[in-house]
C-alpha cells in the first residue's frame, strides 16, 4: 500500500521547528519557511523563463483560491463603492432624465395646444426634442463605456444603454418624419 500521508500545516498554525517527515530531507527554519539558502521549490504558479523560476511573491498563497492571504479572491465585489460602475451609473440616471422630460414635454404641449398658438408650440416642442435626443445620446455612450469595462458591475449600464437607444432612434424617427411631413404638406 501506500505511507500514510500527514495533512499539510498551514504556515500560521505554528512557528516551531517541525520534525523531518519520512522520505523527506529535513531543512532547517520554522513550518511553512525555507531554508535560508534553499532555492524556491517551483509550484503551479510559477512562470518559466529560460529554464529558471521567477522569484515568487514574498506572501503566503491562499490554497484554494492563489489569492495572497488578506486579499479578496473577487476583487470586483470587494471594491466596495470604488467597484461602482460610475459610467454606467451616469449613463443611467441621463437616461431617467431624458424619458422624464419626453413625457414632461408631451403634457407641456397638450396644456399649450388648448392655450397658446402654434409657433410657441412647435418652438417648445423642437427644443424638448433636442434636449431630449442629446440626453438619450448621452446615455447611449455612457452605457457603452460602462458594459466595456471588465469587472464592474453592469446592469445600470446595460440599462442606461438601453435608454440611450430607444430614445437616440425614437427622436431620430421623429425628427425623419417631421422633416417629411413638412415636404408633403408643401
Amino acid at each position: 500500500m501506500s505511507d500514510p500521508q500527514q495533512p499539510p500545516v498551514p504556515p500560521y498554525a505554528s512557528n516551531a521547528p517541525q520534525p523531518p517527515q519520512p522520505g523527506h530531507p529535513a531543512q532547517p527554519g520554522y513550518a511553512g519557511q525555507p531554508a535560508p539558502n534553499a532555492a524556491p521549490a517551483p509550484t503551479a504558479n510559477h512562470y518559466y523563463q529560460g529554464g529558471a523560476p521567477q522569484a515568487q511573491h514574498p506572501q503566503t498563497q491562499h490554497p484554494q483560491t492563489q489569492q495572497p492571504y488578506g486579499q479578496p479572491a473577487y476583487p470586483s465585489a470587494a471594491r466596495g463603492p470604488s467597484g461602482a460602475n460610475t459610467p454606467g451609473r451616469i449613463g443611467f440616471v441621463i437616461g431617467l432624465v431624458g424619458l422624464f422630460l419626453g413625457l414632461l414635454s408631451s403634457v407641456i404641449i397638450q396644456i399649450m395646444i388648448r392655450t397658446s398658438d402654434y409657433q410657441l408650440i412647435s418652438l417648445i416642442s423642437g427644443a424638448f426634442a433636442v434636449i431630449t435626443f442629446l440626453a438619450a445620446l448621452a446615455a447611449l455612450i455612457f452605457g457603452i463605456v460602462g458594459l466595456r469595462r471588465p469587472g464592474a458591475p453592469h446592469g445600470l449600464a446595460g440599462i442606461a444603454t438601453g435608454l440611450g437607444g430607444a430614445g437616440v432612434v425614437g427622436a431620430g424617427f421623429s425628427f425623419i418624419l417631421t422633416a417629411f411631413s413638412a415636404v408633403l404638406y408643401f
